[in-house]
């Protein structure tokens, strides 16, 4: 077991620091921005907002399903399914112009948003621990806070330059892409004896 400062010390930490920032900016950013582009594409508001609750009650599944799932083959391929499906959806969104197809973004991505917050514990859990458990599994929710912060902000001055979400949502798509990257190098650390 990992204290938080022998955690901190090591790559796993700030890989873990860095995948759930940019899952921070990847959720934050789009609760806050799909129901304006789909509104963009000529959908009424409440056909827009009836997206969010696809996407809400495809994050129960999500989390049922993945924490499951990471009982059964480890953290790391749960992890990795989830950022996949995550990349898939922000894909999807990319091109998508009809309320059908944001259903099935909506499905995809709030799948892979109940799966990475179930996993983000378990993470932390089998990479570090259960010694530090609770100030890890802290700092990681602050990085994802701060994600989610900077994400909407970010996306909504893109909207502003561009007049659109495309640049916007590209973005979200390659920091999912980064995320993915950083999650095949996850393995717990080797703990250093002097």
């Amino acid at each position: 077991d990992f204290t938080f400062l022998g955690a901190i010390r090591t790559g796993q930490f700030w890989i873990l620091a860095i995948i759930y920032f940019l899952f921070g900016y990847n959720l934050l950013t789009t609760m806050v921005h799909v129901v304006p582009h789909a509104t963009g594409l000529g959908i009424s508001h409440i056909a827009a907002a009836s997206i969010l609750a696809v996407t809400g009650a495809a994050s129960i599944f999500g989390r049922v399903i993945s924490g499951g799932i990471s009982d059964r083959v480890r953290v790391k391929p749960s992890l990795i399914f989830a950022l996949i499906l995550l990349l898939i959806s922000l894909i999807w969104l990319e091109f998508t112009e009809k309320l059908w197809s944001l259903y099935i973004f909506g499905s995809l991505f709030g799948f892979a948003w109940g799966g990475l917050s179930a996993l983000q514990s378990v993470a932390a859990a089998e990479v570090f621990g259960l010694t530090s458990l609770g100030v890890i599994v802290g700092n990681l929710s602050f990085c994802y806070c701060i994600g989610g912060m900077i994400g909407p902000i970010i996306t909504g001055y893109t909207f502003d330059i561009f007049g659109n979400y495309k640049l916007a949502f590209l973005i979200c798509a390659l920091t999912a892409l980064v995320a993915l990257i950083l999650a095949f190098s996850l393995n717990p650390p080797r703990k250093t004896y002097k």
